[in-house]
This record gives C-alpha cells, structure tokens and sequence, in this order.
C-alpha cells in the first residue's frame, strides 16, 4: 500500500499501527527474526514511543496537504488561506438597544446613570446572564420617573460569559434586560421596552462569527468575480455588497421579446430580487457587475456610481412576503415538555422564515422555494413527546390546506408566531 498524495488527490497517511508494523517488520530485516519484540522488551517499548511520534508526523504532513485546500482547511487554517483570496470571516457583533431606568416616584433630585453601566437579562437553566451596557451617560431628571439609554451587548474581552452568548444570543426580546449588575441610588427597576437588535428600530443587529461552512458558502459564491458579466457574477456581487443581504434570485429574457406582460422580463435585461440590504448597495452591486448593453429591471430602484463620480440608477426587486399561516393540534405523550407548543413553532418558524420565541430573525426558506407541508409536518414532529399531528397551511387566518404553498419567483415565504395556532391534546 502506497501512502502520502495518492494519484486521485487523496492523502493516505500512516496510522500508528501501520507505523508499528513497519518499524518492526524493518528491525526484523535489520536484527534477525529473533530479536526479542515482547511487550516488556525495551526495545519494543522504544519502537512504540518511536511509532506514536512518527505517527504524528504522518498527522501534521495529512494537515499540512488539505490545508491548502479550502474545503479541508478549518479555523485559522481556513481564514490564512482564503485571506490569499481578499475575503476575512465575517466576526461577532453585539446587538444594539434601549434601556429604561425607572423609579417608582419622582426623583427629589438628579440621578446620574453612567455610561458602561451594566445590566443583564435573567438567568435560565439553559443560558446565561446576557451582558449589555449604557453607551453613553444618561440623568434621570429629578421629578422624572424613568430615562431612556442606548446599550450595547457587550464583548468577549469585558466579560467572563462565553463567546457562543455574546453575538445572536444578545438579540433578544422586550422586558428580558431586567438586571442591573449594581445597584444605582435612585433607581428601581430597568427595562427593555423593545427588541435589541431590530433593525426596523434603527438598532444593530447581533451575529454570530461566522461559522467555517457559512464562510466557505460565502467563498463559493464569489467564484463568478465581478466583470465576469454573468448572472452569477451579478448574484455574487450583491450577496457580497452587504452582510444584510439574505438571499438573491436571478432571472434574464436574452430574447428580443417583451415578456412583461406574463410577469417576465423586457427583452434584453435582468432582475435581481433581493431578501435584505440597502438599495444603493445593491445598485452598486449591479452597475459593478452587470453584463455590458443589458439592462436591470425591477421595481425598486438605487444609485450607483461610476469611477469618474457620476451616478447611475439601477432597478431591481425586492422580495414580497407570502404570509404562511398554520393550525397544529398535536397529540402527546408523557415525554411533551411543558414549554413545547413554544418548541413547535419556533420549530415551524426556523423551517419557513420568521422571528422565533427569542427575538432572532430567521432566514429559513429562499426567493422562489414553495413550502413544502411534509416539512412543516416534520417540523412538529421534531419535539420529543409529539405523537399526531393535525396540520392546515394557508395564506391567511383559518387555513385549511393539506398540500404544499406555491411561491412565485419573486416571492419569499415567512410566518410569525402570531399566525401559527398550537394546541396541544
């Protein structure tokens, strides 16, 4: 058997018992059959530990090879060699947010909250304290009840609560920061009154550090290079404009005929529709990448602009929402946790799109991608104690459908958990 870069690209290394049958059959050629190999034989005993280190260097020679190969590198070894290519893992960020300071009365007098104030949300049994602090120093004015400060989640560096709990995990829900870390003279309680982390109020939102597959995904995806001047190219440059762009579906009528009229495009062009970003970003995108004399289309428009200065307008689409609404009764068994109606949808919520129970926005289904009914149903059944289950799907308040939601191709499929009704027999 051949060992090291095999002619298939593979690597077949050395094991430690290939390793020991080698040394032994070698000092047998070398000393004579009977040189004494016992177990408790000394030279044995040198032979194993000479083994395990050469093993080793088999190891370390197997990682050396695939770690110039992306699909095999990990960690550090991934970020170094796709570095070469000008792409950086995207790290953890902290969420942003507001807090309320409140007092039971009016102040008698001023009441200073400084700035790194920390203030936490409860402990569970199944996470930690999430750590925030006041970005900037606030007054509880006196004869005030209550002051509004902006917080931030804090970082890895400033706190003894592990990385997985300080970048999507500090998205989290109204009224849950209602911990302060030391008390404050004049003040009572503390408060989120809304969501840290949503966008649509103007906060950041948290994410964790991008995993080693999501990074690879994200590489994949520029293979097409701008000025390629293919739908590819173009899909790559947008999904890379922006961390906020969820997902793009590209369509083009290389024809001269107008397909306008069937929902289709004008002859010659192409449309981008894009889950996320902000329209400028995505323009931009477009102007970098598009195919020379092919022109964009959509509804939306944003502004590029040129290497001389001057802006352009490029169009393209969003994503409008289909609304997925589903009745689930479910029977149980003694197994059913209490909190698992909760579990079906955030279950439901995690396959089609949504916000789920802790506050996180969840991309789930793609531009285009129908919704499928055997999977929300596999959804459901994923919680332990679910024995039957009784489904409707539909787009609107009571549905009654057993089939699957068709999505048109520039529609995206999303819940919330306000449209989706449990029971639970």
């Amino acid at each position: 058997m051949s060992y090291g870069v095999q002619d298939d690209g593979t690597f077949e290394r050395k094991h430690i018992d290939d390793v020991q049958e080698s040394l032994t059959n070698k000092l047998r050629q070398e000393a004579g059959e009977n040189i004494d190999l016992t177990q408790s034989s000394p030279v044995k005993q040198l032979l194993d530990t000479v083994a395990l280190e050469v093993a080793g260097l088999w190891e370390a020679a197997e990682e050396n090879y695939y770690a110039t190969y992306y699909e095999d590198a990990f960690g550090t070894q991934l970020d170094k060699l796709l570095s070469l290519a000008g792409m950086s893992r995207i790290p953890r960020r902290s969420a942003t947010g507001e807090v309320e300071f409140r007092t039971n009365g009016p102040n008698s007098t001023d009441k200073t909250i400084p700035k790194g104030t920390e203030v936490t949300t409860k402990p569970t049994d199944a996470k930690p304290a999430i750590p925030f602090e006041t970005v900037a120093e606030a007054t509880l004015p006196k004869g005030e009840t209550s002051v509004t400060v902006p917080v931030e989640g804090k970082k890895p560096w400033e706190t003894d609560v592990d990385e997985e709990w300080l970048g999507a995990e500090t998205n989290v829900a109204p009224d849950t920061i209602t911990e302060l870390a030391e008390p404050i003279s004049g003040v009572e309680t503390v408060t989120n009154p809304t969501a840290t982390g949503d966008p649509s109020a103007g906060f950041v939102e948290g994410r964790d550090r991008e995993t080693d597959a999501e990074f690879k995904l994200r590489y994949e995806n520029t293979f097409a290079k701008s000025g390629d001047a293919t739908m590819d190219a173009v899909r790559s440059e947008i999904f890379n404009a922006s961390a906020d762009v969820v997902n793009v579906h590209m369509e083009e009528n290389v024809t001269m005929t107008d397909d306008t009229d069937a929902g289709g495009l004008p002859a010659k062009s192409f449309r981008a529709t894009v889950l996320g970003g902000s329209p400028d970003e995505i323009a931009q995108a477009i102007f970098d990448s598009r195919p020379a004399g092919i022109r964009s289309y959509g509804d939306r428009t944003g502004t590029a602009e040129t290497t001389d200065g001057e802006t352009r307008i490029e169009q393209f689409q969003r994503a409008t929402q289909v609304d997925v609404h589903a009745d689930v009764t479910v029977d149980t068994t003694d197994t059913f946790p209490s909190d698992g109606a909760t579990r079906i949808a955030d279950n439901v919520v995690h396959y089609v799109g949504g916000t789920d129970s802790a506050g996180l926005a969840i991309s789930g289904t793609e531009i285009g991608e129908e919704v499928v009914y055997d999977q929300v149903f596999a959804a459901v059944m994923r919680v332990t104690g679910v024995r039957e289950v009784d489904l409707t799907l539909g787009t609107g308040e009571d549905p009654t459908g057993t089939a699957n939601l068709p999505v048109g191709r520039t529609e995206v499929a999303r819940t919330d958990l306000d449209w989706l009704d449990v029971t639970v027999n």
